[in-house]
């Protein structure tokens, strides 16, 4: 028999989510979208200030495009949006990745233009996005990654002249595909004094094309951020800089990389808790809201939590019985037991006063069983599909856990429950 104690473990202490961020990604909101952004709950939305459709000819903004006040009003619900500055312009070569004096000043006019139009509306920006990748930069796709030393003097020189003039912003930088482990790209940014130039550090810790055990959450997101939190420590000044998951998501489609609608549900509601009961993570926006397209061949087409034609995927009733437990909890923390790596325990605080455990099995396939010796608790609704039977026995009080979390809510705290909680197979 397992038993889970109500201490935490030294590098699980309790975390407030006063200062976390949940969004989506999106790259436009559609008028029918809205009913269904309001029903989730989100806090943030993640769009593009794309440069080339908001310039003319010679890389000039025109602050009266229909995008500005799209972005700008953008219902007061989502607080401020998070806008990426990106990309490459036209007249400028050929719209790549700026990497001469001459790009890098135009980009920085481009960013000045946009962010004095956005300003009164948001004060969170990015500078570019995925400069890792091949093909961030324009299309037809360009040769190769952006070089990390490029991608840094830009980022200087854009936060630089930013701050100047706007010094209440907050700007992420980084914004690498993956955490930038290929070719050492974080470690060489890193030592290239990139943090001095950031205010929140951008991650996209994508791991859908992991393979076994390595797609698991709670495998998955160890491991990467205990890699950055290695690289990080390279820079001692600037190392414990506020970390934003900018990107996170699975595609909904065939093998080798897809998940099926319930994997997506239960990956995306455990990898939220997790990343949620890190301090130094301070948000995740989702890739992405809706479905880019109905091809099911294309793998860029099935990331969202509903479909192309809007109809909601489990995640997305996972999300709205999600949503509203963070919005009422005070703080999160994750809680020892014997098992280990096989079962996660975690504790929201609620503003009430009252404990909600988060309880699940790591490993697909196995079930455990939680029973409850002292005080009484009583299972919350949650959802992965818009309807649930949690399969409670109330005379014992025991609650089989499984792969997808299951919620139970004491009474006040204080009363002696949590204390006597067990869970064994």
């Amino acid at each position: 028999m397992l038993c889970v104690a109500a201490s935490c473990r030294a590098e699980d202490k309790s975390r407030n989510l006063g200062d976390f961020v949940l969004g989506f990604n999106t790259h436009k909101v559609l008028a029918n979208d809205q009913p269904l952004l309001e029903g989730v709950g989100i806090w943030s939305l993640r769009v593009d200030l794309y440069r080339n459709p908001v310039s003319d000819d010679h890389g000039a903004v025109n602050t009266e495009h229909p995008v500005f006040p799209a972005i700008a009003n953008t219902p007061e619900a989502y607080h401020q949006p998070l806008v990426i500055l990106g990309y490459g312009h036209r007249a400028f070569q050929n719209s790549g990745r700026p990497s001469t004096p001459e790009s890098r000043r135009a980009f920085v006019d481009y960013a000045l233009a946009g962010v004095g139009r956005l300003h009164e509306r948001t004060r969170f920006f990015e500078v570019w996005n995925e400069w890792n990748v091949p093909g961030m930069g324009r299309t037809p796709l360009e040769e190769g990654t952006g070089r990390v030393e490029d991608y840094v003097t830009l980022l200087r020189e854009t936060y630089t002249a930013l701050k100047k003039q706007f010094p209440d912003l907050f700007i992420l930088g980084g914004a690498t595909g993956g955490i930038g482990a290929d070719e050492g790209y974080m470690v060489k940014a890193v030592n290239l004094g990139m943090l001095q130039w950031l205010d929140g550090l951008s991650i996209h810790p994508y791991f859908y094309g992991a393979d076994g055990e390595k797609r698991l959450p709670e495998i998955a997101i160890a491991t990467r951020l205990g890699q950055l939190h290695d690289w990080l420590r390279a820079d001692s000044v600037h190392g414990d800089v506020p970390l934003y998951v900018t990107e996170l998501g699975w595609p909904t489609y065939g093998e080798p990389h897809g998940v099926s609608y319930e994997e997506q549900a239960c990956f995306m509601v455990r990898s939220i808790l997790l990343f949620a009961c890190e301090p130094q993570v301070k948000g995740v926006w989702l890739y992405e809201f809706r479905d880019g397209g109905t091809d099911p061949k294309d793998r860029e087409h099935h990331f969202g939590v509903v479909k192309a034609d809007g109809t909601p995927k489990p995640a997305f009733h996972a999300l709205r019985s999600l949503i509203p437990l963070l919005r009422d909890a005070r703080s999160l923390r994750r809680v020892a037991n014997s098992a280990k790596d096989r079962v996660v325990t975690m504790v929201l605080t609620m503003k009430d006063g009252a404990d909600i455990w988060a309880v699940w099995s790591v490993f697909p396939g196995e079930e455990w069983v939680m029973e409850n010796k002292g005080g009484r608790m009583i299972p919350v609704p949650f959802s992965l599909s818009g309807s649930r039977d949690v399969g409670i026995n109330s005379l014992t009080s025991r609650f089989v856990v499984g792969n997808e979390p299951f919620f139970l809510r004491s009474s006040r705290a204080g009363d002696g429950g949590i204390d006597a909680v067990e869970v064994h197979q």
